[in-house]
């Protein structure tokens, strides 16, 4: 199923069925969808640290 994202003061998904639904609605907020992208370089930055400190081990 593909789904078309529209952003504007928040966030909307439009499905196959051309049915519009706001993402606060369903649970995901703009403000939500922005913390966890801004959260996933800083864990993968973390991983990628402890990876390398268990090498030099």
């Amino acid at each position: 199923m593909k789904y078309k994202v529209i952003k504007g003061r928040g966030i909307a998904f439009i499905d196959d069925k051309k049915v519009k639904i706001k993402g606060s609605e369903v649970g995901f907020s703009l403000a939500k969808i922005e913390r966890i992208l801004n959260i996933r370089p800083e864990l993968t930055a973390k991983q990628a640290e402890q990876k390398i400190t268990s090498w030099k081990m």
